[in-house]
């Protein structure tokens, strides 16, 4: 840390800050800039709490993704995109990753911003299985894997970079099984016509490709689709490795005019084995409450203890007078062939639910966190669906007038807070604004209320 001029000499010191979470102690240390010995030590306290807010940024526009890991300390990792510099060198792509890990009592322990030709907006952040390493995967096919300390082990498996070039979006989505190796969905266009997906599993030790699974597309003969009468689009928008290792899969899909079904777009859920072999589809899968509408598109799932599954989505309406879809969220049974329950947001246009997927707290009550117009909601559930509380977190810019905060990523705090991240035009907090679009972190209450 950059001490401002502790002995009136006119000259800033730098110091060594160093926190005993056990003890409860932060002791900064004045080190001398050459030899880096100590000098002093100048304060000794209580570790400070996280902020209530956090807002960081440059002049251009900066974006969190869309998860977050939180380690066992409290301590955070985020990222996302940016198209000016966190770090002192210049941009050498419009939009750079950018990944920091934010200590336990909200400082910046470290920032990274990979440089390369092909390098988008972080997408996902995944813990790794008994290790500290984390992966991240942008939006251009790479993925990384990356010490706790900031350090990049490897980088590759990049799509683009193999000159593939029939994939439009690289790691939509991405998980991790319990040996520490990733699965990764991108969307395609096979021959430039249309949009499907695929599924490729990585080596998570080397980052070497061990087998990929292309959803084959209608062109001419929708009988051939890997979905059967869809209309050139088959959308895979989240999957999970099940506690019985098979991946479990939710997307949408355009309806085609071969087979009658009620929906335009339609929502699915399909299972594959470990290898990439078809196990089941539902197709399509609407749920009983969506606000009226047939029409479904599926974005997060998430595995419950008792081997069901929540989904969050919605309804992929849009009207004049509700120009967003309202949010979806369900459970349904094992292997998708029963619903439980389902809920739907009516509450004006928005895409409230689909942002996270769900977080089931020791209750078994759930909270999901999402955008409402211009505003982020927080989202708390009954384990029988029913809407316990409904929270809406919005900015203000620094002239009064109403500003716009999105939703990104959310976590829960060994306390039972929670930690919401997404992104800003004007203030989530005290923080000024830094440019156009900034990147928040709040705390808030468990039912994501403004802390007392």
């Amino acid at each position: 840390v950059v001490l401002p001029d502790q002995d009136g000499n006119g000259v800033d010191e730098v110091g060594l800050r160093t926190e005993n979470f056990s003890s409860g102690t932060q002791l900064i240390q004045v080190r001398d800039p050459v030899s880096g010995s100590v000098i002093r030590n100048i304060q000794e306290r209580g570790v400070t709490s996280f902020p209530e807010a956090i807002q960081f940024g440059t002049l251009q526009e900066d974006v969190p993704n869309l998860s977050l890991i939180k380690r066992s300390d409290d301590s955070l990792i985020v990222g996302g995109g940016t198209k000016g510099s966190l770090t002192a060198l210049p941009n050498l792509v419009e939009t750079e990753p950018w990944i920091k890990k934010i200590s336990p009592s909200g400082n910046t322990v470290w920032t990274l911003q990979p440089k390369g030709t092909f390098e988008e907006a972080i997408r996902n952040l995944l813990p790794i299985p008994q290790s500290t390493d984390f992966f991240a995967v942008d939006l251009a096919a790479t993925i990384y894997r990356i010490s706790d300390s900031g350090e990049i082990l490897w980088r590759g498996a990049t799509d683009f970079e193999s000159s593939q070039t029939d994939v439009l979006v690289g790691n939509y989505w991405a998980t991790t099984d319990a040996n520490g190796d990733l699965f990764s969905v991108s969307w395609t266009s096979p021959g430039g016509v249309g949009l499907s997906s695929r599924i490729t599993k990585f080596s998570g030790s080397t980052g070497q490709e061990l087998w990929r699974r292309d959803l084959a597309l209608d062109t001419e003969d929708t009988s051939q689709s890997w979905i059967p009468g869809t209309l050139n689009r088959i959308q895979i928008r989240n999957l999970v490795v099940a506690a019985n290792g098979n991946l479990i899969v939710v997307g949408s899909f355009n309806n085609g005019f071969d087979i009658q079904r009620p929906c335009t777009t339609c929502g699915f859920a399909a299972a594959f084995s470990a290898d990439g072999l078809d196990l089941w589809q539902r197709a399509p899968l609407t749920p009983t409450n969506a606000c009226g509408s047939s029409n479904t598109a599926w974005y997060r799932l998430v595995e419950a203890i008792d081997g069901t599954y929540y989904v969050v989505g919605d309804n992929q309406v849009f009207d004049p007078n509700d120009q967003e879809p309202d949010g979806l969220f369900a459970r349904f049974n094992q292997d998708f062939t029963a619903e439980i329950w389902s809920d739907c947001d009516e509450t004006g246009g928005d895409v409230s639910f689909n942002f996270t997927p769900p977080i089931i707290k020791g209750d078994g009550s759930l909270v999901t966190f999402g955008s409402v117009g211009d505003n982020a909601v927080v989202f708390t559930h009954s384990v029988g669906g029913a809407l316990v509380s409904r929270e809406v977190i919005s900015a203000n810019r620094a002239d009064g007038t109403p500003g716009r905060i999105t939703a990104g990523g959310i976590a829960e705090r060994n306390n039972g807070e929670l930690v919401l991240t997404g992104s800003v035009e004007g203030e989530a907090g005290e923080s000024p604004e830094n440019g156009d679009l900034d990147v928040y972190i709040l705390r808030r209450d468990s039912s994501g209320a403004p802390l007392d």
